[in-house]
């Protein structure tokens, strides 16, 4: 990631970078984006995709599908969920 590798680092909103260093959200200009991937790394996620255009930043985040999310909880593929939840109803299994 460009972002990472040494860099000029300038507030594009100074009005917004104001806000949000006295609130206590940046401790210092040009370390952002390496926070970002250590704490990417840290989770064993892929990189985010870091685009600069138009003045703005943007990142893109990827994430698993759905279904991948229930392959990995699962770890048949898939669980039938009628299979997890039966109880009796009145004189009926549901």
């Amino acid at each position: 990631m460009a972002c990472c590798q040494k860099h000029s680092s300038y507030p594009r909103n100074h009005n917004i970078a104001n806000v949000f260093y006295k609130a206590g959200f940046v401790e210092s200009w040009g370390r952002g984006f390496k926070k970002i991937a250590e704490e990417f790394e840290r989770a064993k996620l892929p990189l985010p995709m870091i685009e600069e255009n138009g003045g703005g930043v943007m990142a893109i985040i990827q994430r698993k599908t759905i279904d991948e999310v229930i392959a990995e909880r699962s770890g048949d593929g898939g669980v039938n969920v009628g299979d997890k939840c039966r109880r009796r109803v009145g004189k009926r299994t549901i």
